[in-house]
């Protein structure tokens, strides 16, 4: 199980908080080494001074990432060390970990110009179907033994955030639904997850200003993760604030607001190109 900090990260990175922009008045990332944390969760009520894992992603000028690496430092050895290549087209073809082969994908157009990536498993492919002109996407499963399994449908605005996803189980069966709101920064402000019944699973809200933003969930997503301030009815909040930017307004400490005082979380180095 991933402890609670990483869980952080992880969730934090999919909110797309970091500045990595188009605008030519910012340069592109080049690295990103940031050092995590334990931050207190709802087990032991701990909190670190010194930093318990290393990571670092380097990114091509495109603002792709191409090789990424975890270092745990009370085992004092890298736990593991990611590498993605890409086409002219900017279409990711491998994703390696370690020694391994994660994903090695293909790529093709069917006549009504649908782009068809297939992933190769050991049980079967994996294959998705980007349907560009009508913003969906598609993923399922056709097993080596027979069968095609539907997994996932994400549907997406016109400016290529996602507006709705669809999740089904291994029968087939309808699991779950969600609504997702973007700001103009293409950073997520507000989820909806529905049961199969029709019926709400949680909602969160994120509220982002310059020097942090403030997570409001009616579902806390992790198990023993970072614990919350309690506002309301089943209601929790996760205050985050950047204590420290960068020039180009990226956060190079992280701190997470914890039994009336804040705490840090993550520091972070960047290099521009």
């Amino acid at each position: 199980m991933k402890s609670p900090f990483i869980l952080a990260m992880f969730w934090m990175a999919s909110l797309n908080i970091y500045a990595q922009t188009t605008s030519t008045t910012k340069p592109r990332i080049k690295s990103v080494i940031e050092y995590a944390y334990n931050i207190p969760d709802k087990i032991t009520s701990t909190h670190s001074t010194k930093w318990a894992v290393r990571f670092e992603t380097h990114f091509d000028t495109a603002g792709r990432a191409i090789w990424e690496t975890m270092l745990d430092k009370s085992e004092n050895k890298e736990k593991d060390t990611t590498k993605f290549t890409y086409d002219n087209e900017g279409m990711m073809l491998k994703w390696y970990s370690k020694n391994y082969v994660v994903a090695d994908y293909s790529y093709d157009h069917d006549k009504q110009g649908r782009i068809i990536i297939t992933d190769k498993t050991k049980r079967g492919r994996i294959i998705r179907i980007i349907d560009k002109k009508n913003g969906i996407d598609t993923q399922y499963v056709r097993y080596n033994s027979g069968g095609i399994q539907i997994k996932r449908v994400n549907q997406y605005n016109t400016d290529n955030t996602i507006r709705r996803i669809t999740e089904f189980d291994e029968n087939g069966a309808l699991t779950s639904r969600s609504i997702e709101t973007y700001d103009d920064r293409q950073r997520r402000i507000d989820q909806v997850i529905f049961n199969n019944d029709g019926s709400r699973k949680s909602h969160e809200t994120v509220k982002y200003e310059k020097d942090g933003f403030i997570r409001v969930d009616s579902n806390q997503m992790y198990i023993g993760g970072p614990p919350a301030t309690v506002i309301g009815d089943k209601l929790t909040r996760f205050t985050y604030k950047y204590p420290k930017l960068d020039k180009y307004d990226n956060p190079l400490i992280i701190s997470f607001l914890y039994d009336g005082k804040y705490v840090i979380a993550a520091v972070k180095k960047y290099e521009y190109y």
